[in-house]
Order: structure tokens, then sequence, then C-alpha cells
């Protein structure tokens, strides 16, 4: 009797333990799918890559041109910072003052109004005025004192809106990605050396940065929309009969130089050869030291989502490696972007 019961403790004990450990089995299996399945419907948190959103749009809510509004502060009505030491900035501005010059803008301000009415929906951008210096030294003290930008880090990831309200001045780019007339490729350049950064790695797309005043428009500040379109004309060599629409659909910052950071979304109206021929002829082409086409494919949107972020000493931002290229960490978010609106292109 007393081994029957012995014998039926055990048996007991190990349905526990093995109850137990089948649960944590299936919870970890559970995890594992859960995984596979975002990966399969092509999810990925892109603040994993240090870019915030502020706002989103959907091919069936698009961002329209005339519902940006857009605010412009001067230099003198600018938000004082109020995350990284002053003098240390204004230190490390000045050295870069003795290397590079231009006039630029940063997001100082956000809004964006979801209501029932198509009418009364509008996004409210806020922008300052501010140097390229400034951007140079936010990228220089990242690499050589990280440890400064502890407290705006957090910010961002806390409350980015709050943020905004006393932003370290930096700059706005927008990335162009450029879909073929047939929507069966993107267009990929590899940065030279004559740009400032990421010079030898490759982008879903050009980038073009935020000036003071349109140059079709003197005076008058730019705006996300004008941006796109002087960026699409200077790094390309496209003009507005070139391609279809320009969708906004992604707008945020790139915590690791405290940039604001637009996805930009066209379709070509001309062939391939065409727009490599422009691209050849356009006023920046000497930033970029090769072009492809990549194809936008499902295979190719989840090779992007699962390559892993890999960091690079003495160079500030994350790459990603695919098909024995080194692509920067936003092209991940260019590639997302250029999947999710492939079917609103041409409405």
């Amino acid at each position: 009797m007393e081994s029957l019961i012995i014998g039926s403790l055990s048996a007991i004990a190990i349905g526990i333990a093995t109850e137990a450990a089948t649960g944590a089995i299936s919870g970890a299996v559970r995890e594992l799918r859960r995984a596979a399945n975002r990966r399969k419907r092509f999810e990925f948190d892109v603040r994993e890559d240090g870019l915030f959103p502020l706002g989103e749009w959907s091919p069936a809510r698009q961002l329209e041109p005339h519902r940006l509004l857009t605010d412009t502060l001067p230099m003198s009505e600018r938000p004082e910072q109020e995350w990284i030491n002053p003098t240390v900035l204004a230190a490390a501005v000045a050295e870069c003052a003795e290397q590079s010059s231009g006039e630029i803008l940063y997001f100082a301000g956000f809004r964006l109004d979801y209501r029932e009415s198509d009418d009364t929906q509008y996004c409210k951008v806020r922008q300052a005025e501010s140097r390229y210096p400034e951007v140079l030294a936010v990228e220089r003290l990242r690499i050589r004192r990280p440890e400064l930008f502890k407290a705006c880090d957090e910010a961002i990831e806390r409350d980015i809106k709050q943020y905004l309200f006393s932003p370290v001045p930096s700059s706005v780019a927008v990335n162009l990605v450029v879909v073929s007339s047939d929507g069966s490729e993107l267009l990929s350049v590899e940065r030279s050396a004559a740009t400032d950064s990421a010079a030898g790695w490759w982008t879903v797309g050009v980038f073009e940065t935020m000036k003071r005043s349109d140059p079709n428009r003197p005076g008058s500040p730019e705006s996300l929309y004008g941006l796109a379109a002087r960026g699409l004309n200077e790094e390309l060599g496209l003009n507005q009969n070139d391609y279809g629409k320009i969708v906004i659909s992604w707008v945020g910052l790139l915590r690791p130089i405290l940039r604001g950071h637009v996805v930009a979304i066209v379709q070509l109206k001309i062939s391939r050869e065409d727009a490599f021929a422009r691209l050849r002829a356009a006023h920046s082409s000497y930033e970029h030291s090769a072009i492809d086409w990549l194809p936008l494919h499902p295979r190719i949107v989840r090779s992007f989502i699962r390559a892993n972020r890999q960091t690079n000493p003495g160079r500030v931002g994350s790459t990603i490696r695919i098909n024995q290229r080194i692509w920067i960490e936003q092209s991940r978010l260019a590639v997302l972007e250029a999947w999710r609106f492939r079917m609103a292109l041409n409405d």
C-alpha cells in the first residue's frame, strides 16, 4: 500500500511538472507563432529602428495638400531646448560652423486632427528656423558623448509631442520613395563619398532636407509637399509631369539625430530608362554613386523586416544588411510604406 501511495504521488508530481513544462513550451510556441504571423503580415514596430511616429495615414484616409497647415517660427522666436547641456551644445555648433553653413528648418510642433467630418480633418505642422551646423553638432555629440542625449531620448519615447514643445534644433528630411511606372519596383541608390553622412550605404529612394524658403517662391517657407517636389527635382531631375501625386504616408522623428522624418511616395509616369537619364543630369546627382531597382515583392519586404540591425562605430545610426548591401535603417520603413500604399498611388 505504501509503495502504491508513493507511486501515485510520484505520478502526480511528474504530471504537474510535465504540465508546467508543457505550458511553458506552449507559451514559447505561441509567441513564436505570433512573431511569425506578424512577419507574414509585414508588421514591424519602427520604433525599434529609432523612428517615432507623429502622424500616419492610410490608403483609405490620405493626407491632402490643402489639409496641411504650416506655421514657421523665425530664429528669434523658436523654443529654447531643455534636453542637452546648452554650453556643450553651443561649443559643438561653433566648431561645426567653421566647416559648414546652411539655413534649414526643424519640427517644433505637430498636431493631427482626426474628426468625424472630412471637412474638419487637418494636419498642423510648426517649423522653426535652424542652421546646418546645429545638425552636425547633434551628430558629433551623439558619437562623442551619447550620455548627453539621455533626457531627450527618454522624452521622445515617453511623449514625442511633449518633446516638441522644446526640441533640440535639428532638421527635417523627406525620404522620397519612388515606385516604377508599373508598380513593381523601387528606386534605390548608394550614397557617394560626397555626402556628409551614410556614405557608401544604400537607401530606398532619396532624401532631401527642408530649407528655410522655397526657391520657386522666394521668401515663403517650404511645406512638406513643397519639400517633396523640390527633392524630386533636385535629387532625381524629375518634373511634375514625370510622376503621379505625392503621397505623404508617415511623419515622425528619427531619434538618433533628432531629425524630423517624412515618408513621401510617388509613382513614375516615365520608364526606368528615362528616370535613370534624368537622375544622371540632376542637380544633386553627385550624391549618388550607384542606382538600382528593388523588386516590390513580398519576399523583399520580408527580408527587410527580418534583417538585424547593426551598429557602426564612429557613425550615427544603425544599418541592416540585405543581399550583400548595407542599407540605412530608415530603408525598412520606406519599403513597408511603399508596400502599404502600393495599390493607392494611381487613385
